[in-house]
């Protein structure tokens, strides 16, 4: 049976102040009086008789719960919350429609692909049946990104919230990072209009396949934003409804 390892004071305090790090109530001012008024309850009671480990818990008790003391202070910062919330929603759009590009891209040159080496006859068929798989490819291509950025936002979002938090100690770092993200911002897209136009390059003599490729990206995109529509729409009716509950 394994010895559990000794208890350390300045990790229990450095684990107890990242957990409340994560919520965007408390500025750096916030936290640091509170890990004051932490530190001097300790001591208190310490002096009182109690280890290190029993004047660690009862001092967060006496302190209040994360979400006791999120609730308080945002009454504090009231502002604090929707600038969060505003920052996410700036970096969740920006990931998905790299994302988005990366997959459209990738999509539409699988079906390309199929087409020009499957040797589909346009005359015979049309340009339905393409269409469809351009429609199918991009509609996929929105929903495997939402996927994606929605499990890099939620399980992702702590590590990266902390490491933006670094970034912005250092104006030259997060320079070189908001350099860096619009240099592969710029790239993705480049990437993204290259790939289709590389395949038409050598689909010339094909012209329905342009057309067909047309479609179905105006298509797709007709039924993303119908979509989006209807889910916002259903999203405020379930939020005026949990608001009479």
């Amino acid at each position: 049976m394994e010895t559990p390892a000794p208890f350390n004071l300045n990790h229990a305090i450095e684990g107890w102040r990242e957990k409340l790090v994560h919520s965007p109530v408390f500025r750096d001012g916030n936290l640091d009086e509170l890990e004051s008024h932490l530190s001097d309850s300790i001591e208190d009671l310490q002096s009182r008789g109690l280890t290190e480990e029993e004047a660690f818990m009862v001092a967060i008790k006496r302190l209040g719960t994360a979400d006791a003391l999120a609730a308080e202070f945002k009454k504090i910062n009231p502002h604090a919350i929707w600038f969060e919330r505003l920052v996410w929603m700036l970096i969740g759009l920006q990931a998905w429609e790299l994302v988005l590009r990366c997959i459209q891209a990738v999509a539409n040159g699988a079906v390309l692909f199929a087409i020009s080496e499957g040797g589909f006859d346009f005359a015979a068929h049309g340009v339905a049946l393409p269409t469809v798989f351009f429609a199918s490819a991009n509609l996929l291509a929105v929903a495997g990104s939402l996927a994606l950025c929605w499990w890099l936002l939620t399980s992702k979002r702590p590590r990266v919230s902390l490491q933006i938090a670094r970034l912005g100690r250092s104006q030259p770092a997060f320079a070189m990072t908001c350099l860096g993200a619009v240099l592969i911002s710029l790239l993705v897209l480049a990437g993204s209009q290259m790939v289709p136009g590389l395949f038409f390059m050598n689909l010339h003599h094909q012209p329905h396949v342009a057309q067909s490729w047309s479609y179905g990206r105006s298509y797709a995109e007709f039924i993303r934003v119908a979509v989006f529509v209807v889910a916002a729409l259903c999203l405020l009716r379930k939020r005026h409804q949990l608001r009479r509950a």
